[in-house]
């Protein structure tokens, strides 16, 4: 059966992610601080940023779990304005900020064949969404990769993780989207999920009533434009 909605996950499905192009990220970094900020320095590392960002994400999502959070994912830009306050205070500036921080850690690009196929869903009708364990500055990477999120992709269908607060595989996220789907007249068993993942994609997806298919490399993407016409 045809799906009325495409479903996908980002990272390692639409997204092929691979090595920084600019090898010398000390600089980089240096350049950063001095485009986003009204500093000459930055007051950390690289190195040191990554590690206090993590461990304050996880300590952010620890609490979500003790108060009873189902799967919790820390909003990003709130967790990095605390381990630095020193970054712009503006969302705008910040979001530029960490999308440029990203780029220093790797490169996103469009997974071979994937973009054919949403291509062809697209003029073939079906809804296209998103949900992906990501962050706001996933938009920006997108973009890198050839794909304006909210022109590719219904902006109501896209559950970004750390926006919601939910990661997969809560199977609230499933049903957040199912529900949006089902007010257009969308059944769950016309819904697809796309992704790189068992545990994350394909077992909740089916869980939630919905088709599932597996992308482990460009040809399944192939598969994906034959189910969709």
């Amino acid at each position: 059966m045809p799906p009325r909605a495409l479903i996908c996950d980002l990272y390692g499905t639409v997204l092929r992610v691979g090595p920084p192009r600019n090898p010398d990220a000390a600089s980089g970094w240096e350049a950063l601080w001095r485009a986003e900020t009204a500093l000459a320095a930055p007051p950390v590392s690289l190195e040191g940023f990554n590690a206090r960002l993590h461990e304050e994400i996880l300590r952010r999502n620890e609490a979500a779990r003790r108060a009873g959070g189902d799967f919790p994912d820390a909003f990003q830009p709130d967790a990095a304005h605390a381990v630095c306050p020193e970054l712009p205070v503006n969302p705008a500036a910040l979001d530029r900020f960490l999308a440029g921080h990203a780029r220093l850690l790797r490169t996103c690009e469009a997974m071979p064949r994937a973009r054919a196929a949403l291509e062809t869903a697209r003029t073939a009708g079906v809804f296209l969404g998103i949900a992906s364990n990501a962050q706001p500055h996933t938009r920006h990477e997108m973009r890198d990769a050839g794909f304006e999120c909210a022109e590719w992709f219904d902006p109501e269908l896209t559950v970004l993780s750390g926006e919601c607060g939910l990661a997969k595989p809560s199977l609230a996220v499933f049903r957040l989207l199912g529900e949006k789907l089902a007010a257009r007249g969308v059944a769950s068993e016309n819904i697809l999920m796309v992704g790189d993942r068992e545990d994350n994609d394909i077992l909740p997806a089916i869980a939630a009533g919905w088709q599932a298919k597996l992308i482990t490399g460009p040809p399944d993407w192939d598969a994906v434009r034959a189910w969709v016409t």
